[in-house]
């Protein structure tokens, strides 16, 4: 089953393809049925937000409250794996498929990102708030498009021993430029940077997957992060990291000042005391 909401507004598609509809103080009523077994169900932003459907059998997507109806233009021939929304208005969806991953407009226009990672059977993706996309295949490699084009950008080790590679189960975008990713033997982890540091993040437990609620894409995120696991639900309150300090202009001057001033009295204090010890030695060697 998966889950879109957008404001007061919620859609459900559950694994027989059914598609219902939700809002406040109304029953929810079945929109339709979609062919194929179900593989993601995400909303656009507001104002105006596009709901997107994928399925087995293919893409389908319209104004959020309508029937979904297939895009104009749909690759043929070609299996779908794995759907992904837009974090900011504007942006595309984002669809891996066995061809590659395809960029999604909300007038249904596909695009194939060019160079784009063939993922397999375990694809995930996610968009982060600065219009980075990361994506995950079957490997445990994670790709990221930046401007200069698709690069790998991690490699998830083997456990030791015969287990192998842990499966990657989920990437969820939180704030501007970080994301955490679940996994199947390593618990979550954490890139804070857009894909260039990597931490190993709580809990430790394998994880099936993962959901944000919240502002999560603010410049100071809030919110927060589910984790399902094998054990149970965690739960993980976000947090702005610390970042080191900014000087400008005469603030700047006078910080440097004081700080080469401290360490110039420490660096004497240090020569004083050595001083000190090397006299008083020398002293007892005449007594």
């Amino acid at each position: 089953m998966f889950v879109a909401a957008s404001k007061t507004s919620g859609w459900i598609l559950n694994r027989d393809g059914s598609l219902y509809a939700s809002r406040p103080g109304r029953p929810a009523h079945l929109l339709q049925t979609l062919p194929g077994r179900p593989l993601g169900l995400v909303v656009s932003p507001p104002p105006h937000p596009t709901l997107v459907a994928l399925t087995a059998e293919g893409i389908y997507l319209g104004p959020a409250g309508d029937r979904l109806s297939p895009p104009g233009d749909p690759p043929v021939g070609t299996g779908f794996l794995a759907l992904a929304g837009p974090v900011e208005r504007g942006q595309p969806f984002l669809v891996a498929t066995t061809r590659g991953i395809y960029l999604v407009g909300s007038d249904g226009r596909l695009v194939l990102s060019p160079n784009s990672p063939r993922l397999g059977a375990g694809a995930t993706l996610t968009e982060m708030g600065d219009g980075i996309l990361l994506a995950g295949d079957d490997r445990g490699t994670i790709y990221a498009l930046y401007s200069t084009g698709w690069t790998p950008i991690f490699q998830i080790l083997p456990q030791g021993g015969l287990e192998g590679v842990p499966n990657l189960t989920a990437i969820v975008g939180v704030g501007p430029d970080a994301a955490y990713v679940a996994t199947l033997g390593f618990g979550t982890l954490l890139t804070p940077d857009g894909g260039y540091t990597w931490y190993r993040a709580a809990p430790s437990a394998d994880v099936v997957a993962l959901a944000a609620l919240g502002p999560i894409y603010s410049s100071k995120p809030s919110g927060l992060v589910l984790a399902a696991t094998t054990s149970g639900v965690f739960v993980h309150h976000l947090q702005t990291l610390p970042a080191p300090p900014a000087y400008s202009g005469a603030t700047q001057t006078a910080q440097l000042l004081g700080t080469a001033a401290v360490t110039v009295v420490a660096a004497m204090l240090v020569i004083g005391g050595l001083w000190a010890i090397r006299r008083r030695r020398r002293r007892r060697l005449f007594v």
